[in-house]
Protein backbone atom coordinates (compact mmCIF):
# COMPACT_ATOMS: atom_id res chain seq x y z
CA UNK A 1 0.00 0.00 0.00
CA UNK A 2 2.17 3.25 -1.17
CA UNK A 3 1.60 6.55 0.64
CA UNK A 4 2.37 9.94 0.61
CA UNK A 5 3.86 11.93 3.37
CA UNK A 6 3.36 14.93 1.94
CA UNK A 7 -0.36 15.51 2.48
CA UNK A 8 -2.05 18.37 -0.20
CA UNK A 9 -4.37 20.99 1.35
CA UNK A 10 -7.04 22.56 -0.89
CA UNK A 11 -10.02 24.43 -1.35
CA UNK A 12 -12.07 21.62 -3.01
CA UNK A 13 -14.94 24.35 -3.85
CA UNK A 14 -13.18 27.19 -4.63
CA UNK A 15 -15.61 29.09 -2.36
CA UNK A 16 -16.61 32.75 -2.86
CA UNK A 17 -17.47 34.24 0.16
CA UNK A 18 -18.82 37.93 1.28
CA UNK A 19 -17.41 39.25 4.47
CA UNK A 20 -16.98 42.34 6.59
CA UNK A 21 -14.04 44.36 6.91
CA UNK A 22 -15.25 45.51 10.08
CA UNK A 23 -16.56 42.56 12.92
CA UNK A 24 -18.99 44.69 14.38
CA UNK A 25 -20.65 45.10 11.23
CA UNK A 26 -23.38 42.32 9.78
CA UNK A 27 -22.50 42.39 5.90
CA UNK A 28 -25.15 41.82 3.51
CA UNK A 29 -25.20 39.91 0.37
CA UNK A 30 -26.24 43.28 -1.62
CA UNK A 31 -26.07 47.01 -1.28
CA UNK A 32 -28.66 48.22 1.22
CA UNK A 33 -28.68 51.88 2.14
CA UNK A 34 -31.50 51.03 5.10
CA UNK A 35 -31.21 49.57 8.59
CA UNK A 36 -34.05 48.44 10.60
CA UNK A 37 -34.20 47.19 14.54
CA UNK A 38 -36.28 43.84 14.59
CA UNK A 39 -36.17 39.93 15.16
CA UNK A 40 -34.14 38.84 12.69
CA UNK A 41 -32.76 34.97 12.13
CA UNK A 42 -29.34 33.52 11.73
CA UNK A 43 -28.68 30.01 10.25
CA UNK A 44 -25.29 28.79 10.83
CA UNK A 45 -23.91 25.05 9.44
CA UNK A 46 -20.75 23.33 9.48
CA UNK A 47 -19.69 19.89 8.35
CA UNK A 48 -16.20 17.99 8.91
CA UNK A 49 -15.60 14.88 7.99
CA UNK A 50 -12.35 11.84 8.47
CA UNK A 51 -12.26 9.16 6.14
CA UNK A 52 -10.08 5.98 5.51
CA UNK A 53 -10.44 3.64 2.47
CA UNK A 54 -11.44 0.65 2.47
CA UNK A 55 -11.83 -2.58 -0.16
CA UNK A 56 -14.15 -4.95 -0.31
CA UNK A 57 -13.08 -8.68 -0.95
CA UNK A 58 -15.31 -11.24 -3.15
CA UNK A 59 -15.84 -14.13 -0.43
CA UNK A 60 -15.35 -16.65 -2.77
CA UNK A 61 -12.52 -16.08 -5.18
CA UNK A 62 -10.57 -13.33 -2.40
CA UNK A 63 -10.26 -11.01 -5.35
CA UNK A 64 -11.54 -6.93 -4.77
CA UNK A 65 -14.65 -6.49 -5.98
CA UNK A 66 -14.41 -2.54 -5.22
CA UNK A 67 -12.95 0.61 -2.88
CA UNK A 68 -15.24 2.84 -0.79
CA UNK A 69 -14.46 5.94 2.01
CA UNK A 70 -15.78 4.57 5.15
CA UNK A 71 -16.27 7.90 6.98
CA UNK A 72 -17.46 9.69 10.32
CA UNK A 73 -18.63 13.03 10.23
CA UNK A 74 -20.25 15.92 12.39
CA UNK A 75 -22.72 18.02 11.01
CA UNK A 76 -23.78 21.03 13.23
CA UNK A 77 -26.71 23.09 12.44
CA UNK A 78 -28.16 26.08 14.46
CA UNK A 79 -30.84 28.55 13.52
CA UNK A 80 -31.32 31.67 16.28
CA UNK A 81 -33.55 34.39 16.35
CA UNK A 82 -32.01 37.56 17.72
CA UNK A 83 -32.97 41.63 18.41
CA UNK A 84 -31.31 44.26 16.83
CA UNK A 85 -30.36 47.03 14.23
CA UNK A 86 -29.43 45.74 10.91
CA UNK A 87 -29.00 46.08 6.97
CA UNK A 88 -32.33 45.72 5.42
CA UNK A 89 -30.33 43.36 3.20
CA UNK A 90 -30.75 39.45 3.83
CA UNK A 91 -27.02 38.43 4.30
CA UNK A 92 -25.49 35.48 2.73
CA UNK A 93 -22.51 33.84 3.10
CA UNK A 94 -21.81 30.28 1.12
CA UNK A 95 -20.35 27.62 3.15
CA UNK A 96 -16.73 26.11 1.98
CA UNK A 97 -14.78 23.48 2.42
CA UNK A 98 -11.16 22.22 2.07
CA UNK A 99 -9.81 18.63 1.66
CA UNK A 100 -6.89 17.10 3.01
CA UNK A 101 -4.94 13.96 2.36
CA UNK A 102 -2.40 12.18 0.94
CA UNK A 103 -3.70 12.23 -2.53
CA UNK A 104 -1.26 14.46 -5.38
CA UNK A 105 -3.85 14.17 -7.88
CA UNK A 106 -6.31 16.27 -5.82
CA UNK A 107 -8.64 13.49 -4.74
CA UNK A 108 -9.68 11.43 -1.45
CA UNK A 109 -6.91 9.00 -1.69
CA UNK A 110 -6.10 6.49 1.16
CA UNK A 111 -7.21 8.95 4.26
CA UNK A 112 -7.62 12.61 5.11
CA UNK A 113 -10.03 14.93 6.33
CA UNK A 114 -12.78 17.25 4.72
CA UNK A 115 -13.13 20.18 6.80
CA UNK A 116 -15.44 23.20 6.86
CA UNK A 117 -13.11 26.57 6.06
CA UNK A 118 -15.80 28.89 6.22
CA UNK A 119 -19.27 28.33 7.99
CA UNK A 120 -22.59 28.56 5.46
CA UNK A 121 -24.49 31.88 7.22
CA UNK A 122 -27.46 33.46 6.32
CA UNK A 123 -29.43 35.81 8.33
CA UNK A 124 -32.68 37.12 7.37
CA UNK A 125 -35.97 38.68 9.13
CA UNK A 126 -37.65 36.20 11.02
CA UNK A 127 -41.29 35.04 9.78
CA UNK A 128 -44.17 33.37 10.90
CA UNK A 129 -43.57 29.89 11.68
CA UNK A 130 -39.74 30.22 12.17
CA UNK A 131 -38.45 27.97 15.17
CA UNK A 132 -34.54 28.32 16.90
CA UNK A 133 -32.67 24.95 16.62
CA UNK A 134 -29.72 23.39 17.26
CA UNK A 135 -28.43 20.42 15.78
CA UNK A 136 -25.08 18.65 16.19
CA UNK A 137 -24.84 14.99 14.86
CA UNK A 138 -22.16 12.73 14.74
CA UNK A 139 -22.53 9.38 12.47
CA UNK A 140 -20.53 7.33 10.17
CA UNK A 141 -21.45 6.93 6.30
CA UNK A 142 -19.72 5.48 2.91
CA UNK A 143 -19.38 6.91 -0.32
CA UNK A 144 -16.66 7.17 -3.17
CA UNK A 145 -17.10 3.47 -4.57
CA UNK A 146 -14.65 2.88 -7.40
CA UNK A 147 -14.04 -0.28 -8.92
CA UNK A 148 -11.03 -3.18 -7.71
CA UNK A 149 -8.44 -2.44 -5.55
CA UNK A 150 -7.53 1.29 -5.46
CA UNK A 151 -4.55 3.16 -6.80
CA UNK A 152 -3.11 6.59 -5.42
CA UNK A 153 -3.11 8.87 -7.80
CA UNK A 154 -4.60 6.12 -10.61
CA UNK A 155 -6.96 8.40 -12.50
CA UNK A 156 -10.48 7.55 -10.74
CA UNK A 157 -10.05 9.65 -7.71
CA UNK A 158 -9.00 13.24 -8.88
CA UNK A 159 -9.78 16.41 -8.36
CA UNK A 160 -12.11 16.28 -11.13
CA UNK A 161 -14.31 14.00 -9.70
CA UNK A 162 -14.07 15.34 -5.79
CA UNK A 163 -17.10 17.93 -6.14
CA UNK A 164 -19.23 15.08 -6.97
CA UNK A 165 -18.09 12.67 -4.13
CA UNK A 166 -18.77 15.50 -1.78
CA UNK A 167 -21.79 16.42 -3.09
CA UNK A 168 -23.08 12.98 -2.96
CA UNK A 169 -21.75 12.37 0.94
CA UNK A 170 -23.55 15.73 1.56
CA UNK A 171 -26.64 14.75 0.77
CA UNK A 172 -26.17 11.17 2.74
CA UNK A 173 -25.45 13.58 5.48
CA UNK A 174 -28.50 16.02 4.97
CA UNK A 175 -30.79 12.81 5.15
CA UNK A 176 -29.82 12.46 8.72
CA UNK A 177 -29.73 16.46 9.31
CA UNK A 178 -32.37 17.95 7.42
CA UNK A 179 -31.53 21.55 9.08
CA UNK A 180 -28.38 21.45 6.91
CA UNK A 181 -28.68 23.54 3.42
CA UNK A 182 -27.18 22.03 0.67
CA UNK A 183 -28.01 24.99 -1.25
CA UNK A 184 -25.16 27.28 1.08
CA UNK A 185 -22.24 24.64 0.28
CA UNK A 186 -20.19 25.65 -2.73
CA UNK A 187 -19.66 23.24 -4.57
Amino acid sequence: MATNNNPVTRDAMGAKVFTSTNAQLLPSSGTCDATTTTWWKNHIQTVEMMYTRKTQYDPTTGGAEFNYLDINFTCGTEDEHWYGNASTCDFLQYQSLSLISDSASGGFGLSGALRTVNAGVYRREVMTGDVEDITSINGNITGGKLPGVFVLDGGFDSSDTTPGTVADLLLKIQTRAPEFEMWMVNL
